[in-house]
C-alpha cells in the first residue's frame, strides 16, 4: 500500500486529500473517490468507516482519493453546509481522470459516499457522469427521494444499519423499489448510523461487491 498527501483545486478553494493505491508504483487501478460525513457529526476524511474502506480497497488492488470538503480540516473555503460541495466531488473526478500520477483507471472511477456525503452524490447524481458506479452508506432519506437516481442505469450499492435511526434500513429499502436496476442492498446487523467500529465488515462487502459485479 501507498500513500500520497495532495492539494488540488476546486474552483479557487484548495483542497487537501489522501490517495491510497495498492502498490508504490502508480500504475492504473480501478478507484474510488471517498465522500466524507458531515463535519458536525465528525465528519472528515479521516473518519473510520472512510478510512477502513481505502486500506482494504488497496489490498484488493483498488485505488482510492479521500479528501476534506471546502471548509474543512485544512482545505479552503467555507463549509455553508456542503452548498457547494458537489464542486468539490467534481473536481476529485477531473483530478483522478486527467493526472496519471492520481493511479486511476479513468473508466473504473466509483463514488462512494457516506451519510452526507452519500447525500451530495444522490443530489447531485447527473452531474457525475464520468462515474461508472455509486456506494450509497446510510443516505439521507429525503435526498433518496428526490434524487434522479431513480433512472440512472449505472450499479448501485446502498447498505444501512439494521438499527439506524437517522437513515432506517426500512425506509431505505422501501426507496429502492423505485430505482432502475441494477441496484443491490445490504443491511449491517445490530448497527445504527455510526458505522466505524464496524468498518472492516462494510469496506469488506463494498470490495466484494465492486470485484465480483462491477469491475469483473
Amino acid at each position: 500500500m501507498h500513500q500520497l498527501s495532495i492539494d488540488f483545486y476546486s474552483k479557487k478553494h484548495s483542497l487537501i486529500g489522501l490517495i491510497t493505491s495498492p502498490t508504490e508504483t502508480l500504475g492504473s487501478s480501478p478507484g474510488m473517490i471517498l465522500c466524507h460525513p458531515h463535519p458536525s457529526l465528525g465528519g472528515s476524511m479521516h473518519n473510520g468507516l472512510i478510512t477502513s474502506i481505502s486500506k482494504i480497497g488497496s489490498e484488493s488492488g483498488i485505488a482510492s482519493l479521500r479528501f476534506n470538503f471546502r471548509g474543512i480540516g485544512g482545505s479552503e473555503g467555507d463549509f455553508e453546509n456542503g452548498k457547494n460541495s458537489n464542486e468539490d466531488i467534481k473536481a476529485a473526478i477531473n483530478l483522478t481522470r486527467a493526472w496519471k500520477g492520481s493511479g486511476f483507471d479513468k473508466n473504473n472511477i466509483v463514488l462512494v459516499g457516506y451519510s452526507f456525503g452519500a447525500g451530495v452524490i444522490l443530489d447531485n447524481i447527473k452531474q457525475f457522469k464520468h462515474a461508472r458506479c455509486f456506494i450509497l452508506i446510510s443516505p439521507p432519506i429525503s435526498s433518496l427521494k428526490n434524487s434522479r437516481i431513480q433512472k440512472d442505469k449505472r450499479p448501485k450499492l446502498f447498505i444501512a444499519g439494521q438499527n439506524d435511526t437517522i437513515s432506517p434500513s426500512v425506509e431505505i429499502q422501501r426507496e429502492l423499489d423505485k430505482i432502475k436496476q441494477p441496484v443491490k442492498f445490504s443491511e449491517i446487523p445490530n448497527v445504527g448510523h455510526t458505522m466505524e467500529a464496524e468498518g472492516n465488515v462494510v469496506a469488506e462487502k463494498i470490495i466484494q461487491y465492486l470485484v465480483g459485479t462491477v469491475f469483473k
